[in-house]
């Protein structure tokens, strides 16, 4: 065994052994793991993560790119060059590599309030994340998380913020063409919603939210920030139901990484939902809007722009009071993170499944399937293609290279990931919990352009995984 190897598993023993000696020592869990001053309170958090993938760099060995050429052989008396017959070399454009994974993530939630309807909660989380085969993917992590609850009277403000330095392989429609290399990135979110009840059964309210991720520079991905504001109202059909209406508008700018990449145009996006909220039957209990969404980039002559059926459905079902099953289905536009200017259709729709298992309450099996897909919009493209002659071959230029020309193609294309996943979760104390997992992805792509698709670097892949994690902290 490794020394990296043997270091983890002496973590994990040691972690166990401290574990279980808490209660044995009769120790209470509250003196180390929740501090209080009056409406203060500190939680310190530690979570240990051990996960092997078979499938570390988001890689597929049988994708290949290839190079046509002329191997110089040397010059001839009159200095020109000699070439040899035409060659084709392939290489694998990412390949596919397996290795263990270790996540140590300390951290801290302070808390300010009573609890219920008026509390404001901030969380700071570091991780540090340690490969054993691949050190080059070894990295750091921040998460700081912030979430209010506040109610007054008639007002009620409710909302959460998330900043997040991350860092690490990127696979998916998020492949950058870089190989092997951590992306760095910041982003940032929030979400907050005001809502002001005129009487008993209307309510009228305003919601704003923001998203931001910026890559750091180098990266062949753009920065985005996105801003939406919303206004709706409520009416109380019975004491458990609520019929609502509401519209939105925002707008969408975004940044290259890379000088080669010029300027993107600003893209606005606007609509309008109505829908239901509350619950639905003594086992239903959610929300579900329908509507449409309509997205424009200003000024651009060559731009997807595209308006679609726009719904979210967010619907807990509980058939027994030991099972909970909770479906998500969002349908709306985006923008893509490779081309400026091309808009895209976004669906995503998941459904996870609780079953707890035995009397005790401490054991629980858990399983999710969930499937995402994003249609980007038909738009123009320059693409090279090997230049040829009358004949249908392949012109090379006089050191042996093939030679290129530039032709008009289409850069729209369609992504779908699938994800499946089941888990064992044990829970002896509120403070600790053990959780054994395995989750299945698969990522797929459909470009409308041969020619296009050649050239781009995102491929398909699949991953498997699987995990242990042990989490402390209330």
């Amino acid at each position: 065994m490794s020394d990296i190897g043997s270091k983890r598993c002496a973590c994990f023993v040691l972690s166990g052994l401290v574990l279980s000696a808490v209660p044995a020592l009769g120790v209470d869990a509250e003196d180390i793991l929740n501090f209080s001053w009056g409406r203060f309170s500190l939680k310190p958090q530690f979570a240990l993560t051990e996960m092997y993938t078979d499938n570390l760099t988001f890689g597929n060995n049988s994708v290949t790119s290839s190079q046509i050429y002329r191997p110089l052989l040397g010059f001839d008396l009159a200095g020109t060059p000699v070439l040899g017959p035409a060659t084709t070399n392939s290489s694998v454009i990412r390949r596919q590599e397996s290795d263990l994974v270790t996540t140590l993530s300390p951290g801290a939630r302070i808390n300010f309030g009573a609890g219920g309807a008026n509390l404001l909660s901030l969380e700071v989380v570091h991780d540090q994340v340690a490969n054993l085969d691949h050190s080059y993917a070894d990295t750091s992590q921040e998460h700081i998380r912030f979430r209010a609850e506040l109610e007054r009277s008639r007002l009620k403000l409710s909302g959460k913020s998330q900043l997040d330095y991350l860092s690490g392989l990127l696979g998916g429609s998020l492949y950058a063409g870089t190989s092997g290399t951590l992306i760095k990135r910041r982003s940032w979110s929030d979400d907050y919603k005001l809502t002001y009840d005129s009487s008993g059964k209307t309510d009228i309210y305003i919601s704003a939210s923001n998203s931001e991720t910026d890559y750091q520079q180098g990266t062949p991905l753009l920065d985005y920030n996105t801003w939406r504001g919303s206004l709706g109202t409520s009416y109380k059909m019975t004491a458990k139901v609520a019929l609502f209406s509401e519209g939105h508008y925002g707008q969408t700018a975004v940044n290259p990484n890379i000088d080669s990449q010029p300027k993107g145009p600003h893209s606005t996006f606007y609509g309008g939902y109505v829908g239901l909220r509350g619950e639905f039957t003594a086992k239903i209990t959610g929300t579900v809007k329908f509507g449409y969404e309509t997205r424009d980039f200003a000024g651009a002559s060559n731009a997807s722009g595209s308006g679609t059926p726009a719904v979210e459905a967010s619907l807990a079902y509980v058939p027994r009071p030991k099972t909970q099953i909770a479906l998500n289905y969002s349908r709306r536009t985006d923008v893509s993170p490779q081309i400026s200017s091309q808009g895209l259709t976004y669906d995503s729709v998941g459904i996870t499944a609780v079953q707890v298992v035995g009397n005790s309450g401490k054991w629980s099996i858990q399983g999710n399937v969930a499937l995402n897909g994003s249609d980007y919009g038909d738009i123009p493209t320059t693409l090279p293609v090997l230049a040829t002659d009358a004949s249908g071959q392949v012109i090379f230029d006089r050191l042996g290279n093939a030679t290129y020309k530039g032709v008009l193609g289409n850069a729209g294309r369609s992504d779908r990931t699938l994800t499946l996943g089941a888990g064992l979760v044990y829970q002896p104390f509120l403070w600790l919990s053990g959780t054994v997992s395995y989750q299945y992805e698969s990522f797929s792509l459909d470009f409308r352009d041969a020619a296009y698709a050649s050239l781009h670097p995102l491929i398909p892949y699949d991953n498997h995984i699987v995990a242990l994690r042990v989490a402390v902290g209330f």
